[in-house]
């Protein structure tokens, strides 16, 4: 579970107590009305106009009170939800790899942003209001009770008319919650994906391919807003109804009970004046049902990112890596059935195979970014998702086929990496024939993907890892560059696991490992 910032818990009381003084001032107000009825109707002009004027008085003070205090709030609410969300961030970011893997953007997006405005507003509106609600009615029916328990009765009464419009819609609200929270994530991704790959859709014609599949979104988008939305109106007309019964059914009633003499005028005035923010605060106490469940599911979505980051300690006892009987599927598509080999982790073992064979995901398996269904994996003697994270710098180096693409120069990069071994890695990047520009000066989004490739094999190849495991390392490098890393791995003392498709690594190679058809041989 996210842990709660205390700073919001200080706005939440701060909430609290800025909204709690409109009680009293409300009883006031009511009482002030009543005298002024009285003495309005016994012609008394001087009283009422006193009367008048403290009301008035009462009214502005409340008014530039509330409206002062409100401009502080709002600046420490600003504050305080930035602490968080950045303390949220942290969270985030201490999970385990295979959780961050398996995250896509539009999930994250999503969550970051309707997921935690709702968690956050239970925290510092919700709660607070819901107290205030149940204040108001318990003080506004003691006050009432005092002075006409009938009217007390009758006022608690009706307003249970609007309990009826959030417990219909509570149902439809929370689902239509889920399924409009997954859909939008879906349409962000895709979005996303289109802005990767918007060359490719224009270069090749696939503007209307991307498009019909936008649509196909949309239109699912449209079924789940247009049941959001009839929910959102049968609850608007509801409230409407309940409203109307209120407000009216009240003057009819109070009016009969004057005309019977249950109660005095005055009482009557006050009853009035009193029952608007009392039906308000029933009407709000009920609306916060649906509210509470939605924000549980927000909760709940989040609390699955916040799990997981004290459970990965284990530290890897040796470089053994062992699969046994491991299955591992892609959708429906079977990448390995009942896998089993062991790697050597102080050897250079290659990985080769043809296309879409499985190399990158026996990788990701061993490394624990997937998943496998059945079987078991261990490195070191640990299960992969139990590994903890200081291990990834300290054992095992992985390097992938995506290079890195930050706002920061290469030096900066290996400074912040692997710091007092920083210049060992600005040696192996001028090996690889990176300029001094490219190296101090030009950040890693603007330098080529040979450029990044040399930076990212010079920063592995400069840590204190023993074990190197590398994703295509030859992607975007020309015939000098490869030549320098089989050399530089040659040289080096430590392991490697390195997948390519360049035969001319099968000299360095202490074993050769070729996937087929999900299985795997030795050369």
């Amino acid at each position: 579970m996210i842990n709660i910032s205390k700073n919001l818990k200080k706005l939440a009381w701060y909430n609290f107590a800025m909204h709690l003084i409109q009680v009293p001032i409300i009883l006031i107000v009511a009482k002030l009305m009543g005298l002024i009825f009285t003495y309005a109707t016994a012609k008394n002009v001087n009283i009422v106009i006193r009367y008048s004027t403290i009301t008035i008085v009462v009214l502005i003070t409340y008014t530039l009170f509330k409206y002062f205090l409100g401009i502080l709030y709002d600046q420490k609410k600003m504050l305080f939800l930035h602490q968080y969300k950045m303390s949220v961030y942290h969270q985030f970011l201490a999970n385990p790899l295979n959780i961050l893997f398996i995250s896509q953007d539009g999930e994250v997006i999503e969550k970051f942003q309707d997921d935690f405005e709702k968690v956050t507003s239970k925290i510092i509106d919700l709660n607070p209001q819901v107290w205030i609600n149940i204040i108001t009615i318990i003080g506004y029916s003691i006050y009432i009770c005092l002075l006409c328990p009938i009217i007390m009765v009758t006022l608690l009464t009706i307003s249970l008319f609007q309990i009826v419009p959030p417990i219909i819609v509570k149902k439809y609200m929370t689902v239509n919650y889920k399924q409009t929270r997954v859909i939008e994530a879906k349409i962000i991704n895709y979005i996303i994906e289109g802005y990767k790959n918007f060359n490719i859709i224009k270069l090749y014609g696939l503007k209307d391919y991307y498009l019909n599949g936008m649509k196909k979104l949309h239109k699912q988008y449209l079924k789940i807003g247009n049941r959001a939305e009839a929910t959102l109106t049968a609850e608007v007309s509801l409230n409407k109804i309940v409203e109307n019964i209120l407000k009216y059914g009240t003057y009819a009633i109070l009016g009969i009970f004057v005309l019977l003499k249950y109660c005095s005028v005055d009482i009557g005035v006050q009853a009035i004046a009193l029952s608007a923010r009392l039906f308000a605060a029933v009407k709000s106490l009920f609306k916060s049902i649906p509210k509470f469940a939605i924000a549980k599911i927000a909760e709940n979505r989040l609390s699955m990112w916040f799990n997981n980051s004290d459970i990965h300690k284990e530290s890897i006892s040796n470089l053994k890596i062992t699969l046994s009987n491991v299955n591992y599927a892609i959708e429906n598509k079977v990448i390995f059935d009942k896998l089993s080999t062991c790697i050597d982790g102080n050897k250079i073992s290659l990985i080769k195979g043809e296309n879409g064979a499985g190399k990158s995901t026996l990788i990701r398996l061993i490394l624990g970014l997937v998943q496998n269904k059945k079987g078991s994996i261990e490195v070191g003697g640990i299960a992969p998702n139990k590994i903890a994270e200081r291990e990834y710098l300290n054992k095992l180096f992985y390097l992938p086929q995506e290079d890195i693409s930050l706002p920061i120069t290469a030096n900066e990069l290996v400074e912040m990496v692997i710091d007092k071994k920083a210049m060992i890695a600005i040696s192996h990047m001028q090996d690889f024939s990176l300029t001094q520009k490219a190296i101090h000066t030009t950040s890693l989004q603007n330098l080529s993907g040979g450029e990044r490739k040399k930076v990212m094999l010079s920063l592995a190849l400069s840590s204190d890892t023993s074990l190197l495991i590398l994703d295509e390392p030859t992607n975007s490098l020309d015939a000098d560059s490869k030549q320098v890393l089989k050399m530089k791995l040659k040289k080096r003392v430590g392991g490697a696991i390195i997948v390519t498709h360049d035969d001319s690594f099968e000299n360095i190679a202490n074993h050769v490992l070729r996937i087929n058809e999900g299985d795997i041989s030795y050369d």
